[in-house]
């Protein structure tokens, strides 16, 4: 069965991201975002309801809501952090059911943004993470209105859940 018949993300096992603002979400494009990091361990953050909600989706073959960034990019047939983490990360889940759900982590992949100071400006990064698209986006309108349309989580989609 391919991953587009029946979505299924190996992110809420294998990877988390820290944001510059010290948010933890499952990934970059995850709009579900729990709060600081400082305030507890990864095996916390592993076992967080929201964390669980995911893989409870996935288990199921759906996208959950908050992964809005890769189900849309995947109507649009474009590329997705979803689809790059099942090629490169290589996990596929032995287990099932409710052994499934509560795994014990297997970290593969932990994306640290210290901070948004960056001088490049990556094609697939965006102003969350890089002070010069941020600048960029400042300078040129038409840029702000093809960032606002969709292709990146907008800020009101965000959700901070605190523990």
């Amino acid at each position: 069965m391919s991953e587009k018949s029946l979505p299924f993300c190996n992110v809420p096992w294998t990877s988390f991201q820290v944001h510059p603002s010290r948010e933890v979400s499952a990934c970059c494009i995850n709009n579900k975002r729990i709060s600081s990091y400082i305030d507890f361990d990864l095996r916390t953050i592993h076992h967080n309801p929201m964390i669980q909600s995911l893989r409870k989706a996935f288990m199921e073959g759906q996208f959950h809501p908050s992964c809005y960034g890769c189900d849309s990019k995947e109507k649009l047939g474009a590329q997705s952090t979803r689809l790059n983490r099942l090629k490169n990360v290589g996990w596929r889940p032995e287990q099932s059911g409710h052994e499934l759900l509560n795994a014990p982590m297997d970290l593969r992949y932990l994306d640290i943004a210290f901070s948004k100071v960056c001088n490049l400006r990556c094609r697939f990064c965006n102003p969350d993470y890089s002070s010069k698209w941020q600048s960029d986006m400042k300078k040129y309108d038409e840029i702000d209105q093809y960032m606002s349309k969709q292709l990146f989580v907008p800020e009101d989609r965000v959700e901070t859940i605190s523990i």
